[in-house]
């Protein structure tokens, strides 16, 4: 696989889910497709690599993984949400136990991206000592953007980018998430890193070199869209002059 240093910063950021754009000039923009596990089973192992969303509990990750790979489906990552408000953290080493013991199976390759799914509460000390859980195995978080409080999402980039761990989003403009995840990283205050969320796509990432985007990529590893992502993204990148 190409590593993102090699790809201009702008490449295969978009998880589509939803029926997927066939258009040809949309497809380096599209880095997976997203697909529930009961899904699977109907899914077309041709396409774009499949972000594999696990309905259940962590116990669920082995075997949709494995279903993908007897079918041929190829995998970027799997995501799991943690469905425990009450005890994140406890629920988060479930998960992580879960993953261990799928790729010890030979289920789940190392390769696949593990994105833990975050409640959308604030941040505070059982929050924080789950993504230090996800983090430990050096998994990915994933971050329920869409509805939710600027302000409380930048603290989330804050907790999540001062453990080094990377992310992936559903929701949100791509170009305002690279921004506000750029500044996060920068340091920047909340209401910065909140502006660059509700603030013009294109004004989020003014000023931003391509150094500086593709350093982004680092850790933002996707951005979740509906099936109209790859058409509403390529328009604000043809409007930055970077993409025809």
């Amino acid at each position: 696989m190409e590593s993102i240093e090699h790809r201009p910063w702008w490449n295969g950021l978009l998880d589509v889910a939803g029926p997927p754009d066939t258009d040809p000039t949309y497809a380096d923009l599209v880095g997976s497709r997203v697909v529930v596990d009961t899904d699977l089973p109907g899914t077309d192992p041709d396409g774009p690599p499949v972000t594999l969303v696990v309905s259940g509990g962590a116990g669920q990750v082995a075997g949709p993984a494995a279903l993908a790979a007897r079918r041929g489906v190829p995998l970027r990552a799997v995501r799991v949400t943690l469905r425990d408000p009450a005890d994140l953290r406890g629920n988060a080493r479930r998960v992580v136990a879960a993953v261990e013991a799928a790729r010890v199976e030979g289920a789940l390759a190392d390769d696949v991206v593990v994105a833990v799914g975050m409640p959308d509460a604030e941040p505070g000390a059982d929050w924080c000592a789950a993504v230090d859980e996800v983090a430990a195995l050096e998994l990915a978080v994933s971050l329920p953007v869409d509805g939710a409080d600027p302000l409380r999402v930048a603290a989330w980039l804050e907790a999540v980018l001062d453990r080094e761990t990377p992310l992936t989003v559903v929701g949100g403009h791509p170009l305002s998430v690279l921004g506000a995840v750029r500044r996060a990283f920068d340091g920047e205050g909340a209401v910065e890193v909140a502006g660059a969320l509700t603030g013009r796509p294109a004004h989020a990432v003014t000023g931003m070199d391509e150094t500086a985007l593709l350093g982004v990529r680092r850790w933002l590893r996707g951005v979740e869209t509906g099936p109209d992502g790859p058409a509403v993204y390529a328009t604000a990148l043809a409007d930055l002059g970077v993409r025809g």
